[in-house]
């Protein structure tokens, strides 16, 4: 009788330490499951503040861009600003020698009088041999005392699989009845 007390007992302690094993495996889980579901609440809240500032800087944003261009429109600058900044996306964006004669052409078809500028070549003739480099550019704009004619200072970065080199342009834009001009177009180069 003594050995069937004693596996009782054994037992009833095996028993009992399961069921405060278990106990304790769920103390812990309810507390590991409450941070987690305090951390989702906190990060639901971060997100939906960041979403709200968001909407905010795009909606002051849009307020910016409407007043640059009234201001833009009242010096009379709107026009060539527009026309300038798709001239620039054509002649400075492009990935491959396909693009950008691609680009060449539409400028050619959209800005005809450019062919004959002494300042850019737009022939399109110009491309590579081999795999083009990646080309982009960053654009500064300024006014000028003259109306329908901005500054601009250009960052081009051309990378190429071995280099990267960087082009400063100065260029002086103008619109005049419908017709946009390139009237300076100066080139600084920077390998990098």
């Amino acid at each position: 009788m003594a050995k069937k007390d004693s596996f009782i007992e054994e037992r009833r302690r095996k028993l009992d330490l399961l069921i405060l094993f278990l106990i304790t495996s769920l103390i812990i889980s309810s507390v590991i499951l409450y941070n987690k579901m305090n951390e989702a609440e906190d990060l639901s809240k971060d997100l939906t503040a960041k979403q709200e500032k968001r909407e905010k800087i795009i909606s002051e944003n849009k307020k910016i861009t409407e007043k640059q261009i009234e201001n833009d429109n009242l010096v009379g600058n709107h026009d060539v600003s527009v026309t300038s900044e798709d001239f620039n996306h054509l002649y400075f964006d492009w990935n491959s020698w396909e693009m950008y004669s691609k680009n060449m052409k539409e400028i050619r078809e959209k800005y005809p009088n450019l062919e004959r500028s002494k300042y850019v070549d737009i022939s399109g003739m110009d491309v590579g041999t081999g795999r083009s480099p990646e080309s982009v550019h960053k654009v500064q704009i300024y006014n000028t005392s003259k109306q329908g004619e901005i500054a601009e200072i250009i960052n081009q970065n051309r990378r190429y699989d071995d280099r990267v080199t960087e082009r400063l342009i100065f260029k002086v834009s103008e619109y005049d009845k419908g017709r946009y001009d390139i009237k300076e177009f100066k080139v600084y180069n920077r390998a990098l």
